[in-house]
C-alpha cells in the first residue's frame, strides 16, 4: 500500500507543524526480514511470513520488541512523530541487550495519509488512551498537540501541559502512530544509527543483499538515540 496514492490532509497539517519524519526503531537484525520480504510488514504478518516461507530462516533472526503487545494491535507497524518514544527505546534495548546495533528508520509523512491509519495521544497500550485518546483521520492527529493531556500507566496518571513545546513535537512522548499496511522498503527515507562503527557496519550489510542500493541511506544521527529536545 503506497500513501502518496491518497489525498494528503494529514501529511499536509504535519509538514506545517514542521514534521518532517516519521519513526520506527528496530534492532538491525530485523533488517533481514524487511530485505526478505521488500518490506516493513506489521508483527502478525511478518511471523506469518516467517513460519510459512522456511526457507528463509527468518524465525532464527526476528526481534520482537514487544511480544505482550497490550495494546492489542499485531496487526499495525507502531511508530512515533518526529523522535523515538524514549522511554520504551531505552526499555527495548535494555531487554535485548544482545542486540548491539539499533537502527531508527525514518519514513515519510505521506504514510499518515494510509487509510484507517490510528492515532493515540499517548502509549497504545495504555487502558486510559485506548478509552480515551485514539481516533483516527485529521481530528485523531490533532488531538496528539492537545494543549492538555492525562498521561496514564501503571504509577498513576498525571496531566501534560504543551508549555514552549515545539510544534512539531506531539504533546505526550509516547504518542503513537499504528500503521495498518506494509511500507515498501524503498520508500524509507533514512536509516539512522548512533556512530560511525554502527554505520560502517550496516552499510556493510545492506551491500552484501538485494537491497545494495539502501546503504546510500544510513546516517549517523546519535541526538535520535537520547532525550527529545526542544
Amino acid at each position: 500500500m503506497n500513501a502518496q496514492n491518497y489525498p494528503s490532509p494529514i501529511a499536509d497539517a504535519a509538514r506545517k507543524r514542521g514534521i518532517t519524519r516519521l519513526i520506527h526503531f528496530t534492532p538491525a537484525e530485523n533488517l533481514i526480514g524487511m530485505i526478505e520480504t521488500g518490506k516493513i510488514l506489521p508483527q502478525k504478518e511478518l511471523l506469518a511470513y516467517a513460519r510459512t516461507q522456511k526457507d528463509a530462516f527468518l524465525l532464527d533472526y526476528i526481534r520482537i520488541n514487544d511480544a505482550l503487545r497490550y495494546d492489542g494491535r499485531r496487526d499495525c507497524i507502531n511508530l512515533s512523530i518526529q523522535h523515538p518514544n524514549v522511554y520504551l527505546f531505552r526499555r527495548f534495548r535494555e531487554q535485548h541487550k544482545r542486540c548491539d546495533i539499533w537502527v531508527v528508520i525514518s519514513l515519510p509523512v505521506e504514510c499518515l495519509d494510509i487509510p484507517e491509519t490510528v492515532f493515540t495521544t499517548g502509549n497504545a497500550a495504555s487502558s486510559h488512551v485506548r478509552k480515551y485518546g485514539t481516533a483516527t483521520g485529521i481530528d485523531g492527529f490533532e488531538a496528539l498537540f492537545s494543549e492538555h493531556l492525562i498521561s496514564a500507566n501503571m504509577q498513576g496518571s498525571r496531566t501534560l501541559a504543551r508549555g514552549v513545546l515545539a510544534s512539531q513535537y506531539p504533546t505526550d512522548i509516547q504518542a503513537e502512530v499504528l500503521l495498518p499496511a506494509p511500507v515498501d522498503l524503498m520508500r524509507i527515507v533514512s536509516f539512522s544509527v548512533e556512530n560511525e562503527e554502527h554505520a560502517r557496519r550496516l552499510t556493510g550489510m545492506f551491500r552484501c543483499t538485494t537491497a545494495a542500493a539502501l546503504s546510500e541511506r544510513v546516517t549517523v544521527v546519535p541526538d535520535l538515540f537520547g532525550e527529545r529536545k526542544g
